[in-house]
């Protein structure tokens, strides 16, 4: 599974088997009030795992008092359709079958795993299944022919800033929240390069390690680096996140870095040195280094070209 960054409070986590499919088992720390969310992660059908959904899903598990159980659903381009909709369908019929009326089960996810439950549910009515008490849809994405898509459309536009002056719009233009499968992105270990401005106008690049709060993207750096005395001179930035099983498909962002500190970066870099290579930190350039965390806002979001 990819990373899903720290446990979420308030809940137990356990892993689980639904319908012969890994899953993540999510339980209200003082007892579960009854019933079972179903539920199904975001990532376009390609990317994610229950543990990249686990603070969306513990969210409504704290909201509910219910427990939930989220489910490891095959992925493609390894397992193309119909891989998915079967697991779901197995995974809910499991539920059945071990005594869980449908009617104190609910279907949930978010993105292409709300998608997913939707398609779900007429599986099931089609199997002459007994259907569950609803379903619950964050951002459902339902039209998997994607017929309004374009290659690289924004997926929203910022307010034109009325001075179109780079070094005095500085936080003129709104920032844009972060789609899914991109937040799944930056939850794993996901390929990223960040480009800034250099005093003469020209682009700097380097290859990052990348993490997201859910609303920001991350990036941890070091005090000195170029990069950080360019931000300093001026905070635009762009990025491009990949996962590295598919670096053709990326997601391209311009931004603004928003704040620049030292609190928590060292942590922070320890965090992402167990997720993208399983040990700590080697602090190559001593540990008396200073590691500094660049919250980045989103201006403006390209999807996948392919």
């Amino acid at each position: 599974m990819m990373a899903g960054g720290p446990p979420p409070a308030g809940v137990t986590l356990a892993p689980a088997v639904l319908g012969a499919r890994p899953a993540l088992e999510i339980t209200p720390e003082g007892g579960a009030a009854g019933g079972t969310i179903l539920y199904f992660h975001g990532g376009n059908w390609v990317v994610g795992s229950p543990a990249t959904a686990q603070q969306l899903t513990a969210a409504l598990v704290l909201r509910t008092g219910t427990r939930a159980v989220s489910l490891d659903y095959r992925l493609a381009p390894e397992y193309p359709f119909p891989a998915a909709i079967e697991d779901a369908v197995a995974a809910y019929r499991d539920l059945l079958e071990h005594g869980i009326p449908a009617g104190q089960v609910v279907l949930a996810g978010d993105s292409a795993g709300e998608g997913l439950a939707v398609v779900a549910l007429l599986a099931a009515r089609d199997a002459g299944l007994p259907l569950p008490a609803g379903a619950v849809a964050f951002s459902p994405v339902l039209d998997a022919t994607h017929s309004d898509w374009r290659p690289s459309r924004p997926c929203t536009d910022s307010p034109a800033p009325a001075d179109r002056n780079p070094r005095t719009r500085k936080g003129n233009q709104m920032p844009q929240s972060l789609p899914e499968p991109l937040t799944g992105l930056l939850h794993g270990a996901s390929l990223c390069f960040i480009s800034t401005v250099m005093p003469d106008g020209s682009p700097q690049l380097t290859q990052t390690w990348v993490d997201t709060d859910g609303t920001h993207i991350l990036i941890n750096t070091a005090e000195g680096f170029q990069k950080v005395r360019n931000i300093r001179r001026d905070p635009r930035v762009a990025v491009a996140i990949a996962d590295p099983s598919k670096p053709m498909l990326y997601y391209s962002v311009r931004g603004e870095v928003s704040s620049i500190t030292a609190v928590g970066a060292a942590d922070h870099v320890e965090e992402l040195s167990q997720r993208y290579f399983g040990m700590p930190f080697p602090w190559p350039n001593g540990r008396d280094e200073t590691r500094l965390i660049l919250t980045i806002n989103a201006h403006k979001i390209y999807t996948p070209m392919g």
